[in-house]
């Protein structure tokens, strides 16, 4: 799909490797793409490796957004904003979004929301079990992009018992009474509509006794 859609680098450091035994031992699933999307590319090529040098290629876990693209230095502001980058992509998906962002797209995203993206990763970063969600923090980015002292004021309510906005009580009773009930996709899109709920309500003055899951949109 990479190729196909132009997105293949020719100048990928990351060489196909043969070797002395004439194996190729890196870049096997690299040629089948090429074969499979029947592009012509370019690439770089290594021979002679030591042939047991191929027990030690690749056995690592799938790298993630946040080892493929550095948004800030801070390695656990890094590691939220990626968390809150996937979220926002795969809750707002449309049937014309693809599964998985490419780092290009996933950098647009983080410029075009940035201040709002650092907002949500720092409120992250006070790591209380079952309120900094990154599902809390990416409604909390749409709420900063609308006004930014009241993200600010209802995120400080939100991580104390009996905080100063109703509505932010309401929500944090909602997370720490179903924080294990509700798992997968579904659960973490229902708690972002949720939470959009009352950040809403506090927007517009309007207390709440109960969260219905709106959304932002």
């Amino acid at each position: 799909k990479c190729i196909k859609s132009n997105e293949w680098q020719n100048d990928h450091p990351q060489p196909l490797v043969f070797s002395d035994a004439s194996r190729l031992i890196d870049g096997q699933h690299r040629c089948l793409a090429i074969v499979n999307a029947d592009v012509e590319v370019n690439c770089n090529v290594v021979m002679g490796a030591r042939d047991e040098v191929r027990k030690y290629i690749d056995t690592g876990i799938n790298r993630t957004l946040e080892d493929r693209v550095t948004f800030d230095e801070d390695y656990q502001i890094n590691k939220n904003v990626a968390a809150i980058i996937n979220c926002l992509y795969w809750i707002n998906r449309t049937q014309g979004l693809k599964n998985k962002m490419t780092p290009e797209e996933a950098q647009d995203i983080f410029e075009k929301n940035k201040s709002s993206i650092l907002f949500g990763a720092r409120f992250m970063r006070h790591n209380k079990v079952g309120i900094t969600r990154g599902t809390i923090a990416s409604s909390l980015v749409m709420m900063h992009q609308i006004d930014e002292d009241k993200a600010t004021e209802f995120s400080q309510s939100l991580l104390v018992v009996d905080g100063d906005v109703q509505q932010a009580r309401v929500l944090r009773d909602y997370l720490l009474s179903t924080k294990n009930r509700s798992g997968g996709q579904a659960g973490a899109k229902d708690t972002y509509c949720k939470a959009a709920t009352a950040m809403k309500a506090y927007l517009a003055g309007k207390e709440i006794q109960i969260l219905r899951a709106t959304g932002w949109v």
